[in-house]
């Protein structure tokens, strides 16, 4: 079983807009930024109301089009050390997310698969009706308006 190495090639064609993505959409629920700062365990700290909230955010860079084309949300079992409250996951042109609680990825059951990457490297495997997916209304990041919703889990987004 293998891990994926670290790529600072990959991060930084993902990593800040990746952020900035997640931020405008947390941004229109409420939430207000504290830190954008990379800290090993989460991406962004937030803040709603009085509680501190911790985002883990990727991007799906195999993830084409707005329609999710696998059966299960693959995340990287090494995420199991990480300390976000939610997770999200946009797709290669961020018109698409996927959010849902990191508790719930921690949850879910692990296989192991071949990467382009690595070879059986662990994965856990969300259940797609185990989050929610938004589509992005004006197909140019997600600053404008979205359908609402409740995410049928214990944390809300709202």
């Amino acid at each position: 079983m293998t891990s994926k190495k670290f790529s600072r090639n990959l991060y930084n064609i993902s990593d800040n807009k990746s952020k900035q993505e997640a931020i405008k959409f947390l941004k229109q629920r409420g939430y207000k930024l504290i830190s954008d700062d990379e800290v090993y365990t989460y991406d962004l700290r937030m803040k709603k109301g009085d509680k501190i909230v911790l985002i883990e955010v990727e991007h799906k860079r195999v993830w084409g089009g707005d329609d999710f084309p696998y059966p299960t949300v693959d995340v990287p079992y090494r995420k199991i050390k990480n300390e976000a409250d939610i997770f999200i996951m946009f797709n290669n042109d961020y018109t698409v997310l996927f959010i849902t609680p990191m508790d719930t990825v921690k949850e879910s059951p692990t296989s192991l698969k071949n990467t382009k990457y690595t070879k059986q490297e662990r994965f856990f495997n969300i259940p797609l009706n185990k989050g929610k997916f938004i589509k992005n209304r004006e197909i140019i990041g997600f600053s404008l308006y979205f359908a609402n919703y409740k995410l049928q889990t214990s944390l809300r987004i709202e």
